[in-house]
């Protein structure tokens, strides 16, 4: 960003340069304190052993984005999950095709496209992507027959905050205040039109949401949180980790929800480096 000062003195425009500067670095400061009000680094907290069966479903959710140049150690993390139904976010196109090949033998039925993936041990039926009308992202939709049943389920990316360029930054009192929420209101709503209504399902992935909101509209709704439902604080569990200025910060950002046909029965936050987000994985039962 620059601004052209017509009467300003070199040493006057040097000055101003200075003033910008430093107040761009108190925007960020302010940004890096809000994200982390009610966060904290929990540690990490022991899986139960779980047997697949007909009763249950296992269902896990990465954002794979940093990790995507370090496939040994990108499935490892994945493959600590044992999940029965995995879904990912924010993959590149090389990243797809790497992955796609490495857990062909971990999950018969895969599917990716466009950034995001649904991969399961049960057959996926009509996987289906929607380009997001309101973001940059998109959500990948599938059915899927299991023992227990056949349900559907949506990897999700929802918009994120715009901090790429100068003038970004510069917008994001404005985006924290209400813009990003009404992007993702309005995500939400694209969400729910393109659900069954008349099958069971299970939603997740990265909602990128500062506030929640995208989540409580879901709540709304009647979908459960599974983590929060399992879990006590669960937002002290952050799930994003990033540093600004040298300060470690975090958010939970990354989440399992899922309709009055299951209920949880485990939910867990595991370590998810080489990635900057975590693994979030839950065991959800049949009701």
């Amino acid at each position: 960003m620059s601004i052209y000062l017509p009467f300003a003195s070199k040493k006057h425009k040097k000055r101003w340069r200075g003033l910008l500067q430093c107040f761009n670095n108190l925007l960020m400061v302010s940004i890096v304190i809000f994200l982390t009000a009610c966060s904290s680094i929990s540690p990490e907290k022991p899986l139960r052993i779980h047997t697949q069966n007909s009763h249950s479903v296992r269902v896990g959710t990465y954002n794979v984005f940093t990790g995507s140049h370090d496939r040994a150690r990108t499935v490892k993390a994945i493959r600590r999950m044992n999940a029965d139904v995995l879904l990912l976010q924010e993959l590149s196109p090389q990243g797809s095709k790497s992955l796609n090949h490495a857990l062909k033998l971990d999950f018969r039925y895969r599917h990716f496209f466009q950034g995001v993936a649904i991969l399961s041990r049960y057959p996926l039926r009509n996987p289906r992507y929607e380009q997001s009308q309101h973001g940059i992202n998109g959500f990948l939709f599938s059915e899927i027959h299991s023992p227990g049943g056949r349900f559907q389920v949506a990897s999700l990316h929802l918009d994120p905050l715009r901090v790429w360029t100068t003038r970004e930054k510069w917008s994001l009192p404005m985006q924290l205040m209400g813009g990003q929420d009404d992007v993702h209101r309005r995500e939400v709503r694209q969400i729910i039109k393109s659900l069954r209504t008349d099958i069971p399902t299970i939603l997740a992935g990265d909602f990128n949401s500062v506030s929640g909101a995208p989540i409580r509209q879901l709540q709304e709704l009647g979908y459960t949180d599974s983590f929060a439902k399992v879990n006590q604080r669960p937002n002290q569990t952050p799930t994003l980790h990033f540093k600004l200025f040298g300060f470690h910060t975090g958010r939970r950002i990354d989440y399992i929800l899922h309709d009055s046909s299951f209920q949880t029965m485990q939910s867990h936050v595991l370590p998810g480096a080489p990635s900057d987000h975590d693994l979030v994985v839950s065991v959800l039962g049949w009701k």
